[in-house]
């Protein structure tokens, strides 16, 4: 161990078998060394840890073994130790193993003088490298933990912060540090916290152990944050150990959750319409007062049940099953998916049910089921608003027998009134024809006037007709291709369109039109008629039909260079027996426009004009890409 005999002087007490066996076997790295920095003696652990043999010692001097990081630090505190004879506070020091690792150590050393000489400096360390490692990465974490780390003390004060602080509070460290950390707290926090850190602090059951509190600070810019605290006090040190998460976004956004779902129940509690929702499997989850109101059972009765058959007739429900497999094309047993099946498609989902009510009553109800879907598309309910269309169905029916009524009233007066007017007009022809020679000028042309006055109104009451049976008429649908209606139109009046020598432009794009195909002929021959004869006495008359397909349906325009109309009496020309020319001017009985109306909006459409006095007019005939069925539903 020793090198020779003069280092066995130099160290008395290494030759003590005692000593030696104490320093081989010791845990901590032993080791002594001359005032020259050369190593006269190390211990196994010392051996061991920097991967020396024993014979390899002999020649090493601390600086073959001391880091250069710290090689002038060590030798500045050995120098200072030998000159002043006495042992050195605690030290740390990186050395170099033998294969060039680096190892952090720490220990003290202590100078032993011959003769008021320094002699020998020994040296003991322990190898702190994995402390050192683990104090490094636990720097990581608090160094960039996005959430706020501390240490404060009993006394009041932060003793320490980490980066998070000031990036979300804005406060420098120095500016934490410097003040007790209860005037970073909110004012309308800071009594409640303090009083909750006391406790901690004096309870003799909370020496140990996490605590978790909410409170608002305070931020450099006047604004402040909600913090979550999770604490750990420890009462021998004086210091609490904390974590706090700013969950001002979340606080935010349960705040805007809250009053969107008040907002919700007071839509829930308030609305007219029973509006219940369920769980996806259809178990009932909410009822809400027009529910309980409608169908008479409460929503204690209601809430965790799946009840079709109870409140649905189960005729009903079969007969809907067998609709919508041959809708889908595929089977729907009878059963609850009837109500959901359309639904669970996104596809339109409103029909007409028969409730049945607590008490045995049956009502008509308007119901409309959607599925409630979360943001990956999943559904997580439905969502079903029932209407009570009992009024609705009983003016439907008082309107049906009204216009049964009036249906009856048409023909009866149709009747009655051509019956003399038939014998009215046969009268004044046999005058004319058996008569003339012996009448005067003056009888003639009363007789003429009685026999035009006659026809015309014989064709008031047939347009009369027209349009009393518009409402009782049920729209079947077809694929009509337009170019060829408007043809065949055309060619229905090709004699009076050469007569007039009227010049005809048409525009139409090969469009189909799944609709009503005697409606649709009626609307076009109407406002086709109606052109040719407002534009008879322009020079030549013009007509030009076109059509166009739009997003949402077709517009069809007709538009003549005729007589005109003033935009202020735009909506009286589509009123019954409305005109706005005089009848000496102008044939007809003011019923054209008025069925074109009452049509297009059977078929769901709009018709609307332009025009100006003399300037001709244009009128648009729109029509929805929805068929009639959808539209009258």
């Amino acid at each position: 161990m020793l090198n020779d005999h003069k280092r066995s002087e130099q160290t008395p007490h290494a030759s003590d078998e005692y000593f030696r066996d104490w320093f081989e076997h010791a845990h901590d790295l032993i080791q002594i060394m001359q005032p020259d920095g050369l190593i006269l003696y190390a211990n196994r652990a010392w051996r061991k840890v920097l991967g020396y043999s024993e014979s390899e010692i002999a020649g090493l001097s601390l600086q073959d073994i001391i880091h250069p990081s710290s090689l002038s630090h060590c030798m500045e505190i050995f120098q200072r130790i030998m000159a002043a004879d006495e042992a050195n506070d605690l030290m740390e020091a990186v050395l170099l193993t033998r294969d060039g690792r680096s190892i952090v150590v720490e220990g003290n050393s202590h100078c032993h003088s011959v003769h008021g000489k320094p002699a020998v400096m020994c040296s003991i360390f322990r190898d702190i490298t994995l402390r050192k490692q683990a104090e490094k990465e636990r720097g990581y974490l608090f160094n960039y933990a996005l959430d706020l780390h501390c240490i404060a003390g009993f006394d009041g004060y932060f003793k320490q912060l980490n980066p998070a602080w000031e990036k979300i509070l804005g406060w420098s460290e120095a500016e934490l540090l410097s003040k007790p950390y209860s005037e970073f707290i909110h004012p309308d926090d800071r009594d409640a916290t303090m009083h909750q850190i006391r406790s901690i602090m004096e309870g003799s059951n909370l020496l140990s152990g996490s605590h978790v509190v909410e409170n608002r600070y305070l931020c450099k810019d006047g604004t402040c944050k909600w913090l979550s605290w999770a604490s750990f006090v420890h009462v021998e040190e004086g210091l609490i150990f904390a974590a706090a998460r700013d969950i001002s976004e979340s606080k935010r956004i349960h705040a805007a959750l809250r009053e969107v779902m008040q907002w919700q129940r007071a839509i829930l509690d308030n609305a007219a319409y029973a509006i219940i929702t369920s769980t996806p499997e259809g178990l009932i989850t909410s009822f809400n007062p027009a529910a309980e109101r409608m169908l008479g059972y409460t929503a204690e009765e209601m809430i965790g049940l799946q009840t079709p058959a109870l409140i649905h007739d189960e005729t009903e429900i079969a007969a809907r099953a067998q609709e919508l497999s041959i809708e889908l094309g595929e089977t729907i047993e009878p059963g609850f998916d009837v109500f959901l099946v359309k639904a669970r498609r996104n596809l339109p989902n409103e029909y007409e049910w028969t409730c049945i009510r607590k008490n045995g009553i049956r009502l008509p109800t308007l119901i409309s089921i959607t599925a409630l879907r979360d943001e990956a598309n999943s559904i997580i309910g439905f969502l079903g608003m029932f209407v009570d269309i009992s009024e609705r169905k009983r003016i439907e029916q008082l309107l049906r027998a009204k216009n049964e009524d009036l249906k009856t009233f048409a023909y009866t007066v149709s009747h009655d009134l051509k019956a003399p007017l038939r014998g009215i007009s046969g009268y004044a022809q046999e005058l004319e024809r058996r008569h003339k020679e012996g009448l005067s000028e003056r009888a003639q042309f009363c007789i003429t006037q009685i026999i035009t006055a006659s026809r015309n109104l014989d064709n008031l009451i047939e347009d009369l007709l027209k349009y009393s049976r518009l409402d009782a008429e049920v729209p079947t649908l077809t694929d009509i291709k337009l170019p060829d209606l408007v043809k065949s139109i055309l060619r229905d009046c090709n004699h009076t369109l050469t007569e007039l020598s009227v010049e005809v432009r048409v525009n139409i794009p090969p469009i189909t039109v799944h609709t009503w195909e005697r409606g649709l002929h009626q609307i076009l021959s109407n406002l086709i008629d109606n052109a040719i004869k407002y534009a008879r006495h322009a020079k030549p008359p013009r007509l030009t039909i076109s059509a166009e397909a739009l997003p949402e349906g077709y517009l069809i325009t007709v538009t003549d260079n005729g007589v005109g109309f003033d935009m202020k009496y735009h909506d009286r020309i589509f009123g019954l027996f409305n005109r706005l020319v005089r009848a000496d001017e102008f044939e007809g009985t003011g019923t054209g426009l008025s069925i074109v109306k009452k049509l297009i909006e059977k078929l769901g459409g709009s018709i609307r004009a332009t025009s100006a006095p003399g300037q001709g007019a244009t009128f648009f005939a729109e029509l929805p890409m929805t068929t009639i069925t959808e539209t009258m539903s």
